[in-house]
């Protein structure tokens, strides 16, 4: 069996993404900031990404892009998306919510990225 190293420096199953240990501690602060999350996000928001009409529209976009970031295909890296991100957010134009042109998968580090672009253009 191929191993390697967790973060926490023990020897885990090369499939695996963390040991046991870091897995029960990353899910607890994943439960926790996805709290304060939610509690920071107005409630049209939170409806809105739970709705039935959002998840069918952000697995057409996911298929559309076979699932990978849009911004690092265009440098030539391939990566896995995680986020279904609005181009022109939400809170500017709450009627582009689920148009498909104004979307877009990205990785979790492109996303940030972006985000940290729209609070500069946004506000």
């Amino acid at each position: 069996m191929l191993l390697k190293l967790c973060n926490c420096g023990k020897k885990i199953p090369y499939e695996l993404g963390r040991c046991e240990e870091c897995q029960a501690r990353h899910d607890q602060y994943k439960q926790e900031s996805d709290k304060t999350y939610n509690n920071k996000r107005d409630d049209k928001y939170t409806k809105f990404y739970k709705a039935k009409e959002w998840r069918a529209v952000r697995e057409t976009v996911k298929q559309m892009s076979s699932n990978l970031c849009c911004r690092c295909l265009a440098n030539k890296k391939i990566t896995a998306a995680k986020i279904c991100d609005h181009i022109v957010p939400l809170r500017i134009d709450w009627s582009l919510r689920l148009t498909i042109s104004n979307l877009q998968m990205l990785c979790l580090s492109c996303h940030n990225q972006k985000s940290f672009e729209d609070k500069r253009n946004y506000g």
